[in-house]
């Protein structure tokens, strides 16, 4: 049993075994905003101001084993080890949900290397995001992806989100297979003057002559390959809610817009068969 976390693993790059010592299963506790008022009964609960309720973060417990009897590859091991565990921000995965990223950072690590030289553990907390993610945005599993054999991944999971966009209004929906708003990456081909996107009551609109452009929601930015092009952007960047969403674009120009996103959970997908279903609309 390991984990992997920035792309190493605990047990194959450090020798280190781990165990869970808390795990969140339940969803994430919702962030109140809440004011008391002068003179008035009661309070004003503005936690869905935004738009949505929003979450706060989780936390993950994981204590991790050191076997090592050479004094010196110890001592190597815990140095590269505690360089690795203070790193940022990045995704941590678990080998028993190998499809789901947890967004996570570490905290109180201080006595880390302490408590490995002297008892040959430690316990990291890791604090995560609200939402794990489904390992694989909606551009598909990558050839040559690491799946176990007997997982129930369909072949051709997901159906790429890419749309035709004719001049003019154009309508479709988008159904979001997981149990939270994401904000997506919108990614325009073809030639378009001006594109304005709707969805949720939202809209971002994009004003200047060009063949390919891509909205970034999730950055709040705008981009025209590696240049940031924001300044030709106004309005509000929008979410994809959970579930149907109903999805208009209004275009001087005629092309493609494909919207990647990775599907959020409160803690797994229940299974990629039930995923793929519910992406396609079959029961």
């Amino acid at each position: 049993m390991g984990l992997t976390y920035r792309g190493k693993h605990s047990l194959r790059d450090f020798g280190m075994q781990t165990k869970i010592n808390d795990l969140p299963i339940t969803p994430p506790k919702k962030t109140d905003y809440e004011e008391d008022i002068p003179y008035r009964d009661g309070s004003i609960d503005f936690s869905e101001s935004g738009g949505r309720v929003f979450y706060k973060d989780k936390t993950i417990e994981v204590e991790f084993y050191l076997i090592c009897n050479d004094t010196a590859k110890r001592n190597k091991t815990i140095e590269q080890f505690v360089t690795w565990i203070n790193g940022g921000k990045g995704e941590l995965i678990l080998d028993d949900m190998p499809f789901t990223k947890w967004i996570a950072s570490p905290l109180t690590v201080e006595d880390m290397t302490i408590m490995l030289q002297r008892a040959g553990k430690t316990v990291v907390a890791f604090r995560c995001e609200p939402f794990n993610q489904f390992l694989y945005d909606t551009q598909g599993i990558p050839l040559g992806a690491d799946i176990p054999l007997d997982t129930e991944i369909e072949i051709g999971w997901p159906i790429n989100h890419i749309y035709e966009i004719a001049n003019g209004t154009n309508t479709f929906k988008l159904n979001n297979a997981g149990n939270a708003a994401v904000r997506p990456k919108l990614v325009f081909n073809g030639n378009f003057t001006s594109v304005s996107f709707t969805c949720g009551g939202n809209t971002i609109k994009y004003n200047h002559k060009t063949t390919q452009f891509t909205i970034d929601c999730e950055l709040f930015s705008c981009f025209e390959g590696d240049t940031n092009t924001s300044e030709y952007s106004n309005g509000d960047y929008i979410e994809i809610g959970q579930g149907e969403n109903e999805i208009t674009i209004q275009s001087n120009g005629t092309g493609t817009v494909e919207i990647i996103y990775n599907p959020l959970f409160y803690y797994t997908p229940v299974s990629y068969t039930h995923l793929r279903a519910h992406e396609t609309g079959r029961n």
